[in-house]
């Protein structure tokens, strides 16, 4: 059986072109996700940590447009975060930290982002419940991060008694 090399060699180029194709359009994904993850929380994105400094929410993007890699995180000044990525063989990947916030995230399968802008979607396997789907719209995972780090701050500020009231020596209250 003679070898088809010709054939072979083209089959190896649509399929790396295929690669390009797919990695070029879930980077976009994750662009327009960034891109609307910021529109939707503009206006908490500039608020800083009154003790800090920093910024409360900060959302970027990282990667080599080169190798075909690109990360969107979403973080909080705490270090919780929701982080995003497609990496250079064009699967999607992402975590939450910490992942007990929502125990329902795990392996990403896709990312949706409506064509108006309007909403988006993270689609995920369950640790717990492998062959299924999950779909997580992003600002409920964002609200999930936001409760968790409040319930962190809130259990971690000390109880102040309230004072004492102050001495009548004797008097009635409201008494002239």
């Amino acid at each position: 059986m003679p070898i088809d090399i010709e054939g072979g060699y083209a089959r190896l180029i649509a399929a790396r072109q295929l690669l390009l194709d797919v990695r070029q359009a879930r980077s976009e994904t994750l662009q327009r996700l960034r891109s609307y993850a910021r529109a939707q929380l503009v206006r908490f994105m500039g608020t800083t940590d009154p003790v800090t400094g920093a910024r409360l929410l900060d959302i970027s993007a990282e990667g080599n447009k080169q190798n075909g890699d690109l990360a969107i995180t979403m973080a909080f000044f705490d270090g919780s975060k929701l982080v995003v990525a497609v990496d250079r063989s064009g699967h999607y990947s992402g975590a939450v930290t910490p992942a007990h916030a929502v125990p329902d995230f795990g392996r990403v399968l896709d990312v949706r982002v409506a064509a108006d802008d309007s909403s988006a979607q993270i689609v995920c396997e369950p640790p717990h419940a492998p062959g299924t789907e999950h779909v997580f719209e992003v600002l409920d995972l964002v609200a999930l991060l936001l409760d968790n780090t409040v319930a962190v701050l809130e259990a971690e500020v000390p109880v102040i008694a309230p004072e004492p009231a102050p001495e009548t020596a004797g008097r009635l209250p409201n008494a002239a």
